[in-house]
């Protein structure tokens, strides 16, 4: 068997070709790394949605924590995932990315909320780019973005995310949606 390697004849197929295995096989794994380091996040997201969600009736409010950008992605998938729990009609799932923004997705199966409508009431209107912080224009998804700003500064990030948290419940409570 190994007479394959030491042969003339053989010599460029027998190195050439173990070249070309050992590396495809490298890739694949670099590959393989990098696709587990995404679901790695992905799944830590959907652990933490599931620890701090929230129902109030069929309705589910929950948040990933902070995210890295790379992976604000992974917020509209948790949404979507967490919509197929018995019983939703409705998930609102956000996060802190970056330190920068809150970033969210909102999911429906409801026939009667409009995500755009919902999304418009419950955050309003940026007074400085005469524009809405979230809305949606697709009958079941909706999504928004709100920039930190100055607070985005803030040393503490256990405290941001609290008070983060905190308006949110708040802002939800001030539409109606209640325990």
């Amino acid at each position: 068997m190994f007479k394959f390697f030491t042969s003339k004849k053989w010599f460029l197929w027998a190195y050439l070709g173990s070249a070309i295995i050992l590396s495809s096989l490298w890739i694949q794994v670099q590959i393989d790394v990098k696709i587990n380091e995404w679901f790695g996040e992905f799944y830590d997201m959907i652990q933490k949605a599931l620890e701090r969600k929230q129902v109030f009736d069929s309705f589910v409010f929950t948040d990933v924590g902070f995210v890295r950008g790379e992976h604000r992605d992974g917020i509209p998938q948790v949404a979507e995932f967490l919509l197929q729990r018995e019983g939703t009609d409705t998930v609102l799932v956000f996060g802190i990315v970056d330190n920068k923004t809150i970033d969210g997705s909102l999911r429906t199966r409801s026939d009667t909320v409009n995500p755009d409508a919902f999304l418009k009431k419950l955050f309003g209107l940026d007074e400085d780019r005469k524009s809405y912080y979230g809305g949606g224009n697709i009958q079941d998804k909706g999504g928004f973005q709100i920039p930190l700003g100055f607070l985005a500064q803030s040393p503490d990030r256990d405290m941001l995310y609290q008070m983060t948290c905190g308006v949110v419940q708040e802002r939800l409570k001030t539409i109606g949606v209640k325990e």
